[in-house]
């Protein structure tokens, strides 16, 4: 099987619950914070904020999954085992006496961002960058494109991705556009012999079927790669199906300074590369989670200053809705680390009025019928998936589907409820 790279330069419906233990896990400490999203830059915030010794400020996670640890647990490719144990870091901080988890909560829709602000002294967005980057090139939307975040969307076990159609029998030939960490991940799971990853065994019989038809097309079953740069896709090709990608070469220009700048060469002929697939890599955009909050859109970050949302008093973000989705988990674990500091800085210097009506405000979204999870529903979920996974011989066997994990929740209620 060929798999070539080439260089570009660049509303889940829930099913309900019974209504108790929403308000499990509620601190009377004076200041309260919220921080919307919990993925890496969502937990190295509250970290950050509740070891500060100066500082006694409790903290609630919001997550629009009813499970935490977002691109940890579905965007980490299932061989890098090394990175997704930083969950066993982030599940410390779950377990604070002074740390909340309120999943299954999509803020816009089962709680406005005033409300939060109206509720907590001070709110971090850490939400991410889930809107793809898109080529806008013809035949972008042929059969066969597929972008490379609902495709480790769909390997991951990501519920918003679990009906992807994602089908490598119709050829053997794939480009991946972008050579980012993304990219190069996507390459590596399509070279990867199938039995050496932790797939999810729906995903895994699916993969092993697919590539075992590729691969019955190809000379000896061997697969090859390639890199290439100064490249640029200016067509995608194809009737309802991709066929192949015009490219346009590509010359240096020298900016003066150390810099340099991509311009056609238009001197040289167009590149046609037949392929039956194309996976686009060429980054993430966030999008406003309140029209409300100043927002650059062409660079997809909230205006801010270290972290300080312009003109929103105890309004801060953290992460790729701060300084884009650039850099791996270190840096963004400085930079949530170097926001928490602002914020704590904000919460002891008397700048911020004290809100901690967090209580009233999430029995009124209970009422309202939003189904809230919990750290002990978490728990649940991942004490289910161990379970699955050991009749598989693996660490997990992560459930996809929303409704599954909101019965297996509903069980352990039940459960702990009659105990």
């Amino acid at each position: 099987m060929r798999f070539r790279q080439f260089l570009y330069l660049k509303q889940l419906s829930r099913p309900r619950l019974d209504k108790n233990e929403v308000l499990r896990g509620f601190c009377t400490h004076s200041s309260r914070v919220c921080i919307v999203g919990s993925g890496p830059a969502g937990f190295y915030t509250a970290q950050h904020i509740l070891k500060a010794s100066h500082s006694d400020a409790s903290v609630d996670m919001l997550d629009r999954l009813p499970v935490p640890f977002g691109l940890v647990r579905f965007g980490v490719a299932p061989d890098h085992a090394d990175v997704k144990n930083v969950t066993h870091t982030f599940q410390k901080v779950l377990e604070h006496e002074r740390c909340s988890f309120r999943g299954n909560v999509r803020v816009g829709i089962d709680v406005d961002l005033q409300e939060l602000r109206d509720a907590y002294t001070a709110v971090v967005l850490c939400h991410g960058s889930y809107e793809d980057r898109l080529l806008n090139i013809p035949g972008e939307d042929l059969g066969g494109v597929l972008s490379a975040r609902a495709f480790v969307g769909w390997y991951n076990g990501d519920p918003e991705f679990k009906d992807e159609n994602v089908d490598l029998t119709l050829g053997d030939t794939a480009v991946v556009i972008g050579h980012g960490n993304v990219a190069l991940d996507v390459a590596r799971i399509l070279l990867t012999p199938v039995d050496t990853l932790a797939l999810p065994r729906p995903r895994k019989r699916l993969t092993e079927l697919m590539m075992s038809l590729v691969n019955s097309d190809s000379e000896n079953g061997e697969k090859e790669w390639q890199l290439r740069f100064r490249l640029s896709p200016v067509e995608i090709r194809g009737r309802t199906h991709v066929s192949g990608v015009l490219f346009q070469p590509n010359r240096l220009l020298d900016k003066g300074g150390g810099s340099v700048e991509a311009v056609p060469a238009v001197e040289e002929e167009m590149e046609l590369i037949n392929c039956s697939h194309v996976f686009r890599s060429i980054g993430y955009k966030a999008a406003p989670i309140d029209s409300s909050v100043p927002f650059d859109d062409r660079k997809g970050i909230y205006l801010n200053e270290f972290g300080r949302i312009t003109g929103q008093t105890g309004l801060y973000c953290s992460g790729w809705v701060q300084t884009g989705p650039v850099g791996v988990i270190v840096s963004t674990m400085n930079n949530a680390f170097n926001v928490a500091s602002e914020v704590i800085h904000d919460l002891n210097s008397g700048q911020l009025a004290i809100r901690n009506s967090a209580q009233e405000l999430w029995s009124r979204v209970e009422r309202q019928g939003v189904q809230v999870t919990t750290l002990s529903d978490w728990l649940a979920i991942e004490a289910e998936e161990e379970k699955r996974g050991q009749q598989e011989g693996k660490p997990r066997e992560k459930i996809v589907d929303l409704g599954e994990m909101m019965n297996v929740i509903k069980r352990a209620r039940k459960q702990r409820k009659n105990n």
